[in-house]
């Protein structure tokens, strides 16, 4: 992929382990000009980091919400993500999704996006949009108050 995108920088929003396999790797194919780490961050930190991004990349095997990936979509950012845990849920079809574990198909998942900017700008629309109408907080309280309403209209009174 640098070859084709010899600009491209990922850089990953957590810390690096010092001294493990992913630094050895790194090292070993000569990626840390490429690579960079970011932890700690405020809200606003977060946020900017977004912002500066092409895309957003959620490999996880497991996810229980997919926060990471709503908050780039949030944002405004295409994502290209594993179908682990809850991912597809959150992602739908406002991103790129691919098999967990599959590093080919991430690979071709980003590389597509990159490639097409008319896609990219299309799942950025899609991905904002349905982070608003499906995630924002009154969505999800009205949602929590019909479910509760139903429940109660479904319990025998005492």
């Amino acid at each position: 992929m640098i070859k084709q995108f010899p600009q491209a920088q990922l850089r990953i929003i957590g810390k690096l382990k010092k001294g493990g396999a992913a630094e050895n790797r790194i090292a070993h194919h000569q990626l840390q000009k490429h690579i960079s780490f970011r932890s700690q961050l405020s809200t606003e930190q977060l946020v900017m980091q977004y912002n500066r991004a092409s895309l957003a990349v959620c490999p996880s095997l497991y996810e229980g919400f997919g926060l990471p990936a709503g908050e780039a979509m949030a944002c405004g950012l295409p994502v290209v993500s594993s179908d682990g845990g809850a991912l597809p849920e959150v992602v739908g079809d406002a991103g790129l999704l691919v098999p967990a574990g599959n590093a080919e198909a991430l690979a071709k998942g980003i590389l597509r996006i990159l490639r097409e900017p008319q896609l990219a700008e299309e799942l950025s629309l899609r991905a904002r949009e349905r982070i608003v109408n499906r995630f924002c907080w009154n969505h999800v309280a009205e949602n929590m108050t019909n479910y509760y309403q139903d429940i109660i209209a479904q319990t025998p009174s005492c």
